[in-house]
């Protein structure tokens, strides 16, 4: 009944996650794209959100802000000021404006991470591209848009340090992960060009994790070497700080990388079983 009412309003609506949407559970998935808005629709909750409850309601729209006013509360009880920003990182102009404003408000930036991704299985065998699109303008025209702006400042305060999420694919291009990889090919060769294109003031840091306790791995089903959350970002934050050129972790894969002939096989075994299943 959902999807009619997105086709009633006439909005380009389809998941990116799982493949799936559930109609007419008290559950939903993240990820939603809305192109005749330029938005996305992020639900994060175990039950329906206002806007699929108020049928009146035609904005439609629904973003990460509980999470972020939860961790902004949080901050600030540790005596961090903190603004929030939704926007859609791929909207190069909504994302500058947010940029703007918030260099506005401050003297001086330190460090900026670009952490925004999308993560699926290609789905050749469909023989639609736009899964492949999402994940690529996603995960390297938005890794642009959220550096770039930044930029200009660092080069004139002659310091700062930018922080690119990578992944293990930008090393292992494996069975079904297609775009994915490529994507994170690409953000660890803006990493390299971007490392040796500005002043040694200024840091570069790629950071490459390998599975990880979250949203995007929960319909996964082969995660070998996965660490808890917070576990990764004590890794990350000490990363950081050590302005590392490159990190990898957990530390298996870096054995994995130099052998990945085998996780080849073993990759391409596991995706075979899935699309067999789909």
């Amino acid at each position: 009944e959902y999807i009619n009412l997105f086709e009633k309003h006439k909005l380009d609506v389809r998941y990116i996650g799982d493949g799936s949407f559930w109609c007419g559970s008290s559950h939903l998935n993240p990820d939603f794209k809305v192109n005749g808005r330029k938005k996305v629709i992020e639900v994060y909750t175990s039950k329906l959100p206002k806007f699929m409850m108020d049928r009146s309601d035609e904005n439609w729209i629904v973003e990460r802000k509980e999470k972020l006013e939860d961790i902004a509360t949080k901050c600030r009880e540790m005596g961090a000021e903190v603004t929030i920003y939704s926007v859609d990182v791929t909207d190069q102009h909504s994302t500058k404006e947010s940029i703007d404003d918030f260099l506005s408000k401050i003297t001086k930036i330190d460090l900026v991470i670009a952490n925004a991704g999308l993560g699926d299985l290609d789905a050749l065998h469909k023989g639609d591209p736009t899964l492949i699109n999402e994940v690529i303008k996603v995960n390297v025209i938005g890794v642009q848009n959220t550096i770039l702006p930044f930029i200009p400042v660092m080069l004139k305060q002659d310091d700062g340090h930018i922080a690119l999420v990578g992944s293990v694919a930008s090393h292992i291009a494996w069975a079904g992960g297609g775009a994915y990889a490529a994507s994170k090919f690409a953000v660890r060769a803006l990493s390299e060009s971007w490392r040796k294109t500005l002043p040694k003031t200024i840091d570069v840091t790629l950071i490459c994790p390998g599975f990880v306790e979250s949203e995007m791995t929960d319909p996964v089903e082969w995660t070998p070497f996965i660490i808890k959350t917070d576990i990764a970002a004590k890794k990350i934050v000490n990363a950081l700080h050590k302005k590392k050129k490159m990190f990898i972790f957990p530390w298996q894969w870096r054995i994995v990388i130099a052998f990945k002939g085998l996780l080849d096989i073993f990759m391409a075994n596991a995706v075979r079983k899935m699309h067999k299943k789909r």
